[in-house]
């Protein structure tokens, strides 16, 4: 058995290595058929195994560490390549290599056109084999490792039509936000290295529970979290490391699919979830989870509610929606935020594939207010959207409901300081939630055309677009009744998902909901001028959203400073001290010395004869001076 899990394993992480390479190495020599092929088949040999490693996994509350060989060893210092799986890593390769097959899919008509056809697929098996690394490791080191090399596959898609200055400045703006939060990551493994002597996860989780890091100091663990939680921060993009997330839609549109549903965006939180028996350790850094979380879902949200671009709404809407999955970590309800995590992953993978699926058919316009009404020409992106909102905004028996629901539940019933404001920032999302989504989707499908030249040509995408759809929209629909089933082991109380779905009409977040569509419908199909008056008479709350309340603004004058205490520090330290004096002055000291000595080297004999007499008398006379004391002694 041990065997069939190491296959299985292997082949889920190697083959989207193994297309990646193959297609990086031949590029343009590969045709775009091929390249698409190749990658395909990788995810779908991948695919295959995690679903299987799933049901062998789905009964097991057992984990299974595989060593695969030793990188380095020296003096009780040990370094292994591993893999480890359980239910929660077999759970996560299953949700990325599933979404990342479905990503695959509608790429093959969605870059069909571009130039970086190769170069495309090369990346995105690659991002998902990073992916896989992180969520497969089994010591702090790897996690580490894949933790890079997701940021670099994000940095290199984001960044994919280099050409653009967006898109470059939007790549280089997610590298250098992800490594102030790495910065706080390392900090916080070489903690752990410091107080348990190890980074493999099984003999660190050993000592935590024994208590070893609280015998280093009382403050370790909350130190080492702290640490961490600023990795998660950066990664999982929350306020204050939120604001390159955002800008990551310079990328194509698959890329905002694989990024806010199934890689990289759900590292933090996969990594929180993963060491929960190390955060469980320090109240401080749970209690920072709810009020990150917290800030996130209700300040994000509402900055959604001003954006005109379709896919930074939905971009917002996945800051707002990890802060739900935060907010459960910090009450101590990991597996409601995994849950979450899961069911976001199909909805969210649909809003971004169906909001593509229209960028399509308007000539790639992406301001909803210049994309027509949209429901009669696109019937079935129209109808796997309005899924996707339904599941986003929480209603009964859609996915999202059961998950969002779970961690309400957690929340009130958590005895952290900041979980009753935590209980109430969420349930005011839910309403936020609402709102954003279904301005969106009355915009965009109940709203006249607003396009200067409308497009008569607009139909409907190819099967090749709209099976990846369908296929997200049923998983939007039934995941959170199957995932009630399979996570029942983890949760504290019985929950029937019939009786729990019934009980949802009944509740605040329902109440929310229609509240929500209503005023929506209001505002953007009844009486379309309101918003205008609304924006006018609150015109300063406006400003302040539009501005995304400054944050872009304080960095960029904040990393301006630093760039001016760089050139500063460049033309004194650098070129006056090191340069000027410690190289520069010290060749120059040198140079002198020799032109001195130099011109003791004459070429006559009679000055060498003269020196060495000089000298001489000089050696004789010092002995001399000195006898008398030799003498004494």
């Amino acid at each position: 058995m041990i065997f069939s899990i190491k296959t299985l394993a292997l082949i889920v992480l190697l083959a989207p290595l193994g297309a990646s390479l193959i297609i990086g190495l031949c590029n343009k020599r590969l045709s775009k058929h091929s390249a698409h092929r190749l990658a395909l088949l990788s995810m779908t040999l991948s695919l295959m195994s995690s679903l299987y490693l799933l049901k062998m996994f789905y009964c097991d509350e057992s984990g299974v560490s595989i060593p695969l060989y030793t990188w380095a060893e020296s003096k009780g210092f040990d370094l292994s390549v591993g893999l480890f799986i359980d239910r929660l890593s077999v759970m996560m390769i299953s949700m990325v290599t599933l979404i990342s097959w479905l990503v695959h899919l509608y790429s093959i008509a969605y870059m069909a056109e571009d130039s970086g056809y190769q170069r495309f697929f090369c990346y995105i098996a690659f991002f998902t084999f990073s992916m896989l690394v992180l969520v497969m490791s089994n010591n702090f080191l790897q996690l580490f490792f894949g933790w890079e090399m997701v940021g670099l596959a994000s940095y290199l898609l984001i960044g994919f039509w280099f050409h653009q200055e967006a898109a470059v400045f939007a790549g280089l703006k997610a590298f250098i936000i992800n490594r102030i939060g790495d910065c706080g990551f390392l900090i916080g493994i070489a903690g752990i290295w410091y107080s348990c002597g190890s980074l493999d996860y099984a003999i660190v989780f050993q000592q935590i529970q024994a208590g070893a890091l609280q015998l280093q100091h009382p403050f370790m663990p909350t130190f080492i979290c702290l640490g961490l939680l600023m990795g998660a921060m950066a990664k999982s993009a929350q306020i204050p490391l939120h604001v390159w997330l955002p800008d990551s839609m310079e990328g194509p549109t698959p890329i905002s699919a694989l990024i806010h549903a199934a890689t990289m965006v759900t590292a933090g939180v996969f990594m929180i979830a993963r060491l929960s028996v190390l955060f469980e350790c320090s109240r401080l850094a749970l209690n920072a989870l709810l009020m990150m979380g917290s800030l996130t879902c209700i300040l994000m949200g509402l900055v959604a509610l001003v954006q005109n671009d379709i896919k930074r709404i939905i971009a917002y809407s996945t800051l707002s929606q990890l802060g739900y999955m935060m907010m459960a970590m910090g009450a101590s309800a990991y597996t409601a935020g995994i849950f979450h995590l899961f069911t976001h992953a199909c909805f969210k993978a649909l809003l971004f594939l169906a909001a593509g699926s229209i960028i399509m058919r308007v000539d790639h316009e992406q301001d909803i207010w210049k994309i027509g009404p949209l429901h009669f020409s696109m019937p079935m992106t129209y109808s796997t959207m309005l899924i996707a909102s339904l599941a986003l905004i929480g209603v009964p028996f859609f996915s999202g409901f059961y998950s969002k629901d779970l961690i309400v539940e957690g929340l009130r019933l958590s005895t952290q300081g900041l979980a009753p404001m935590a209980y109430r920032c969420a349930l005011l999302g839910v309403f936020i939630t609402t709102l954003y989504t279904f301005r969106l989707f009355f915009v965009v499908f109940h709203r006249k055309a607003r396009m200067a030249a409308p497009n008569p040509q607009v139909y409907e995408s190819s099967w090749i677009i709209t099976l990846p759809l369908m296929v997200l929209a049923f998983f939007s629909l039934v995941l959170g009744i199957f995932g009630l089933s399979f996570f029942e082991n983890s949760i504290s109380h019985s929950v029937d998902a019939l009786s729990m779905g019934l009980h949802g009409f009944y509740q605040i977040p329902f109440i929310f909901n229609i509240l929500g569509i209503l005023v929506c419908y209001l505002c953007y199909r009844r009486y379309p001028a309101l918003p205008a008056i609304m924006r006018d008479r609150f015109a300063i709350v406006y400003s302040i959203l539009c501005k995304k309340y400054g944050f872009d603004t304080l960095y960029n004058r904040l990393f301006e400073q630093l760039k001016q205490l760089g050139t500063r520090c460049f033309h004194g330290l650098e070129q006056h001290w090191i340069d000027g004096i410690a190289i520069n002055g010290s060749a120059a000291a040198i140079q002198r010395l020799s032109l001195m000595i130099r011109r003791l080297q004459t070429g006559y004999i009679y000055h060498y004869v003269f020196i060495m007499i000089v000298s001489f008398i000089l050696f004789v006379g010092f002995c001399l001076f000195l006898s008398p004391f030799n003498l004494q002694g």
